[in-house]
């Protein structure tokens, strides 16, 4: 009974020891698709931001183009003031002047605000573009990385895979059937110790004709997971 239970104790072990390294290789090429994803989305914003700034410029010459425009409409209205016959031409035309002169305030406010903005966003783009090397760095390293990690893990994998077959090689007949399918659905769940009386997987309490199977070697199965029960040293 003794070796029976050492035998399953070093079984769950064994199959534990396994889920983990398993789960850390399945892990691998989601790490590796994290880091691709974090360049992809650095490039696209910063391409993204090249753009705003490219709109923002040619917001700024449009701008620029209607104030020259503006500029010289004021020069041709002062050229006309001198030959003006009447006041009232005068006034007309002085009055013309004003206006222009107003807009060409705001205008001249306007690309002061978009030189101010372009500033801003090109400061932004240099972010972004310090983002992409850091991105691509840290893509070269976890390639690097993943590659090690896996190989490692494959290795540590079927080693442990051969630890395995050699254990269950000594598991006692009426239990193979029971353990093969509980194991292969389960893993290590397919096993548990019991401490305080509870399964170690579900941590439902066993009965007391199950405590006793328990100790005269008997193969017991919890009655709510179906775990493969063994005792706690």
């Amino acid at each position: 009974m003794t070796a029976t239970v050492d035998i399953l104790r070093d079984l769950h072990r064994i199959h534990a020891q396994l889920t983990d390294l398993r789960a850390r290789l399945e892990r691998c090429p989601k790490q590796l698709d994290a880091a691709q994803t974090r360049l992809v989305q650095a490039e696209s914003a910063h391409e993204l931001q090249k753009s705003d700034i490219q709109r923002l410029v040619l917001a700024s010459k449009e701008q620029e183009l209607l104030l020259g425009e503006r500029e010289a409409r004021v020069e041709t209205l002062r050229g006309k003031l001198k030959e003006c016959s009447s006041n009232k031409e005068y006034q007309t035309l002085n009055d013309e002047i004003t206006a222009i002169n107003e807009i060409v305030s705001s205008i001249s406010d306007e690309i002061l605000q978009q030189y101010d903005n372009l500033e801003i966003e090109q400061s932004t783009l240099d972010s972004l573009h310090s983002e992409i090397d850091i991105s691509q760095s840290s893509l070269t390293e976890t390639e690097s990385r993943i590659v090690l990690e896996e190989s490692t893990l494959t290795t540590e994998i079927a080693r442990i895979e051969l630890q395995l077959k050699s254990a269950e090689n000594d598991l006692p007949h009426d239990y193979r059937g029971e353990y093969g399918r509980m194991t292969e659905a389960r893993g290590a769940e397919g096993l548990a110790e019991v401490a305080d009386n509870c399964c170690g997987t579900c941590f439902q309490q066993i009965t007391l004709q199950m405590e006793s199977e328990l100790r005269i070697g008997k193969m017991v199965q919890c009655k709510s997971c179906a775990a493969i029960l063994y005792s706690a040293q």
